[in-house]
């Protein structure tokens, strides 16, 4: 079977597999042993997976199609689109919306990313609205933003300047 290498890490023991046919709809079978073999396609992403099955009744023949359902358990964690996430190598942000419309930038943990979601395990509340297009414009401003202050006020160190994240910035004003 090929498994998506971003979900390898679900992978535990055998009573997660599931094997079905389309001979036998109604069948499912019980996979005895598994391993993961050490290479990964580099055309499709996806680790090998071997399975051995049990036949005993002799069902599955060489050369059927068959199904695998993988049943697993991930911890708790908030789904949003990935290009909603600000990576700068050291760290990771989204852009919010509150309560009067004003974008204010908050640092994520991301957990998993998959299929263009990702996974936050921190730093985001369920219900929060986070902005998922236009972020290079919300960045250009801010940093133009930024820039501008400091030219204003030289004596003030960066260090000395506060942090993105405790700054809202009201993107509607001053256009």
């Amino acid at each position: 079977a090929a498994v998506p290498e971003s979900i390898a890490y679900l992978l535990k023991d055998t009573s997660q597999f599931e094997i079905s046919v389309p001979a036998y709809p109604d069948k499912t079978f019980h996979v005895e042993k598994w391993n993961i073999l050490p290479s990964v396609d580099q055309t499709t992403r996806t680790l090998q997976v071997r399975l051995q099955v049990s036949n005993k009744d002799e069902f599955l023949k060489p050369g059927m199609n068959a199904y695998l359902k993988l049943n697993t358990k991930s911890q708790e964690m908030l789904l949003i689109p990935s290009q909603a996430v600000i990576d700068t190598g050291k760290e990771q942000r989204v852009i919010t919306v509150d309560d009067e419309g004003k974008f204010v930038p908050k640092q994520i943990h991301v957990l998993h990313e998959s299929q263009q979601q990702s996974g936050i395990g921190t730093g985001l509340n369920e219900g929060d609205t986070v902005v998922v297009s236009g972020l290079f414009l919300i960045d250009s401003e801010a940093n133009i933003t930024g820039a501008l202050e400091r030219m204003r006020h030289p004596e003030k160190t960066e260090s000395s300047m506060p942090a993105m994240s405790d700054q809202p910035v009201n993107m509607h004003s001053g256009h």
